[in-house]
Formats: structure tokens, sequence, C-alpha cells
């Protein structure tokens, strides 16, 4: 299954359904269900995002270190497609300028149990079973 690395707090954003829109500079043709990978950074940009969202009455602060370099969930990836201004507010963020792609995501869903695992830049495969058997060792 393909797997998405995305930067804290963005990602427990769009597991919290606060967030449908994820920003990258490239595009993808993938569509269906993704995997959502939580990078293991953690920097001054990092800390203005929980700002931000702070700012938004959303909840958000430093990971846990087991959500970090982690499969968190799933979510799907319903289309992929330059970004708009009416795409920002979704996105969680201040407009910016330049070619930005807007991956637009749906029913996001958290995982038992955090799977880690190093991610990557780009899309990246991730065995299936490694996934499923997580899940399956929470709910036993």
């Amino acid at each position: 299954m393909k797997a998405l690395s995305i930067r804290h707090p963005w990602v427990e954003a769009i597991l919290a359904g606060d967030k449908t829109i994820e920003i990258r500079s490239w595009a993808t043709r993938h569509r269906g269900e993704l995997l959502l990978h939580a990078s293991r950074t953690w920097t001054k940009r990092e800390k203005e995002a929980v700002e931000q969202l702070r700012a938004l009455g959303l909840d958000a602060g430093r990971p846990a270190p087991e959500r970090t370099g982690a499969i968190l969930g799933k979510a799907r990836l319903v289309d992929c497609r330059l970004m708009t201004d009416a795409d920002w507010p979704q996105a969680l963020l201040e407009p910016r300028s330049g070619r930005l792609w807007a991956w637009e995501l749906a029913a996001a869903e958290p995982l038992p149990a955090p799977v880690p695992l190093a991610g990557e830049r780009t899309l990246f495969e991730v065995d299936d079973a490694l996934v499923s058997k997580a899940g399956r060792r929470k709910r036993s």
C-alpha cells in the first residue's frame, strides 16, 4: 500500500478530520487508500504550525515519541490538483504563492496503534501485512 510522510502537527490534524487538503510541490496519479506516516522532524517550523492550529481553536502540541517515525492511520486520496484560493482553509494554512498541489483526502482514520517505520520524501510502498498485523495485535 502507498504511504505518505507528513510532518506534525499536520498528520494529527488530518486524522482528526480538521485538515482535508495536504499540500505538496508535486502531483501524483495515485488515487485510493493511502497510509499516513508521521515524520520524525520537529523544528521551529513545526512549532509555528502548532501555534497556527491553536489560533484556529484546534488541539495541537508536540507529539509523543511513539507517534513520530510511524504509520498513524490511513485516508483515501480522492484528488490531486493545483491549489486554488478555495483550498487554503481546508489546508489550514495561509495562502502562499507558487505552483502547489492540493492532495484532497477523505475518510481519514487512525490505526489502533502506531506502526514504527522510516519514512521517505515521496510516496512509498508499505507491506500490507505490516499494518494489518499491528491492527490485529491491538484488538486482541
